[in-house]
């Protein structure tokens, strides 16, 4: 949930400094949001360079030691971050899609209102509908991606053999689990099964 928010927050932002920097145009927002997009994808390089120094570090200390510590909290936190950067270029990169090829019916038809309405509120009327298209497209991926969890938990549960086949490839299934499956799962599922995470 905290993810939505900040992804649902920076978004906001992202279409209210465009509405208040005056874009002239469907254009100049544009180009607003994707200068900010690409400024989120610098920070995010800088991220990553930053925690492969710190891994390589780490590498060198004593785990149990209190720079041990001390290194694995920083690693955890800049995992964090690079994830929520991570989390909104991908709806920055989503808006920016929908606004520039419109294919839901509520940035179609923001666009279509777009002649009639002032130049400075064509960009983010068209932007803001992007952004609540994209949002619902995210929503409704998370809502299905859960409810494949709670059918794979109920069949865990009432097929025996196939719980067994699962615990015997729950370590295939944990090295290519994203650390956002895994958060997802932890979500959906009541109590974290042993074979799942």
């Amino acid at each position: 949930m905290n993810n939505f928010k900040n992804t649902l927050g920076l978004s906001i932002v992202i279409v209210l400094m465009t509405l208040l920097g005056g874009c002239a145009d469907m254009q100049g927002a544009l180009a607003q949001t994707t200068h900010w997009r690409d400024q989120a994808k610098m920070l995010e390089t800088d991220l990553q360079a930053q925690l492969e120094t710190l891994e390589t570090n780490q590498a060198t200390i004593d785990p149990a030691s209190p720079a041990g510590a001390f290194l694995e909290s920083t690693i955890e936190h800049a995992n964090e971050k690079i994830g929520l950067l991570n989390a909104a270029i991908a709806q920055a990169d989503a808006v920016i899609s929908e606004a520039q090829n419109p294919s839901d019916p509520l940035t179609v038809a923001a666009e279509s209102l777009t002649p009639w309405v002032p130049a400075p509120i064509q960009g983010p009327l068209v932007l803001g509908a992007a952004l609540a298209a994209s949002l619902m497209r995210s929503r409704n991926l998370k809502q299905s991606a859960a409810s494949i969890i709670q059918s794979i938990e109920h069949t865990l549960n009432s097929d025996p053999e196939f719980k067994q086949r699962f615990v015997e490839n729950a370590n295939t299934i944990r090295k290519i689990q994203t650390p956002g499956a895994r958060k997802l799962i932890d979500r959906t599922v009541k109590k974290k099964p042993a074979i799942i995470g």
